[in-house]
Formats: C-alpha cells, sequence, structure tokens
C-alpha cells in the first residue's frame, strides 16, 4: 500500500513538459527523493496540456507582472519597487542589495501552509499592498477572494471559485503580503527568476518539513541551492 505522502504520491512531481523546460517548477530541482529517480513522463493527454497557463504579455515590457488564479475570479499586477520604497528604511528590508529590482521570494514547508495548501511545499514572493493594482483593501479581498484565518495573527486568502491560494498577511508585518507564486504570469515560467529574488541556501520552515517527509525535504533543500548556484541566485539572506 503507498503510504500518504511517500515516494510513490511524488511522481507526479515529473509530470512536465520536456520541450518547455524554462517553466519547470519543482521538476527542475527533485529530481531523486529517498534514492528514488523520479521519471520524467509527459501524457499526451493530461490536463496541463488541455488547459495551459498564459502568461502575462505586458510582463515582457518589464513594468508589471500579472498575477491571477485559474479561474481569473482574483487578478490583480504587482509593480516593481519603486524609488520611495527603495530609500525608506523600513522599505529596505524587504529588498535585497543584490538586486533592488526584483521582490524576496521563498519556498516554504511550514505545517500550517501545509494543510491549508495541501501540498508540501509553497512559493511565497513577498511584496507591499502599496505595489498591487488594483490595491487590495484592508481585508485584502479581491474579486472572488475568500479569507480564513488559521491563527487570531493570521490571515490567508483564496479564491472561492477554483480554490487557488492567493495571500498570506499577519498582523506584524502591516502592509506586506506573501503572494503565492503559482499564480503569477512571468513569460519565463512559474519561478518568474526576473521578478522574483529566491532564498535557495534555505527553506522556510525545513524543520517542519523534515520531520513530515525527510526525504522530500532533503531533496528539495539540496536541488533547489544547486539551482540557485547555477543562476547566481542568492544563497540566504533574512526575511523579516
Amino acid at each position: 500500500m503507498p503510504t500518504p505522502h511517500g515516494q510513490d504520491i511524488f511522481a507526479a512531481l515529473a509530470d512536465v513538459k520536456l520541450e518547455i523546460k524554462a517553466v519547470m517548477g519543482l521538476a527542475a530541482f527533485v529530481s531523486t527523493i529517498d534514492g528514488h529517480q523520479l521519471e520524467m513522463i509527459n501524457p499526451e493527454h493530461s490536463l496541463r496540456a488541455q488547459t495551459p497557463i498564459s502568461p502575462d504579455p505586458a510582463a515582457s515590457e518589464d513594468k508589471e507582472l500579472l498575477a491571477q488564479c485559474h479561474c481569473g475570479g482574483v487578478s490583480f499586477h504587482v509593480s516593481r519597487p519603486r524609488d520611495q520604497f527603495i530609500e525608506d528604511p523600513a522599505g529596505q528590508v524587504w529588498l535585497s542589495p543584490l538586486d533592488k529590482s526584483k521582490w524576496l521570494a521563498c519556498m516554504d514547508t511550514c505545517d500550517d501552509c501545509r494543510l491549508v495548501n495541501g501540498t508540501n511545499v509553497i512559493g511565497w514572493m513577498f511584496v507591499p499592498v502599496s505595489h498591487l493594482s488594483p490595491m487590495p483593501p484592508a481585508d485584502l479581498m479581491i474579486g472572488s477572494s475568500k479569507t480564513y484565518r488559521s491563527t487570531a495573527e493570521v490571515k490567508r486568502t483564496f479564491c472561492g471559485t477554483c480554490g487557488a491560494t492567493v495571500f498570506y498577511s499577519c498582523d506584524e508585518r502591516p502592509g506586506i503580503v506573501d503572494i503565492a507564486t503559482g499564480i503569477l504570469r512571468a513569460p519565463e515560467g512559474i519561478m518568474a527568476e526576473s521578478w522574483a529574488l529566491w532564498r535557495t541556501g534555505r527553506l522556510a520552515w525545513p524543520e517542519n518539513g523534515l520531520r513530515y517527509h525527510a526525504g522530500f525535504t532533503q531533496a528539495l533543500q539540496e536541488g533547489f541551492k544547486q539551482w540557485g548556484i547555477e543562476r547566481g541566485q542568492a544563497q540566504d539572506f533574512v526575511i523579516p
């Protein structure tokens, strides 16, 4: 019998289109789990082939990046860090001195996010609400959004129609939201490398991931770090 989170489940990670390697997500840096080599497969009639994700044409102009859920019920644009934010000491902690044109991003394996999203890991990009258009109201309700408080201090939003995760926000970081990177429509692919500066040297809450599934989390840590080295991404930095 397969285990609830065993290696047979993770074979799906490699269900990618080989001819579009640039858009590969986890399959780009998780190829082996617990000594099991994940095979690359490309089903002829996969759901992915039937419902392709459309990139944002405007993003190619390097001005704004579209964030949109599967059904389109939640849709907004992210802008680049503006001069006023870059020069503000309070804003500088959310930017890397290596590249102030990008937003910080990380892979998160915490228990709460796993239980809310139903996945072992989720990618987040950290952006001030002042750089979103339209700017979300205080309750973060955009379009078909629904909200859920996973704790008294933490609010999460998702599309009430298709269920896509949208925002994470907490009271101790007012004005900043974590955007689920899976809804970003960057032309270069799911990792949105022209917009996100990934912390590849360290996962968020790795102890949670290691406790839940050590093999997957170890593979993710090692592969993600190597992926960052190959791309010259920042290996480690503090996310406030």
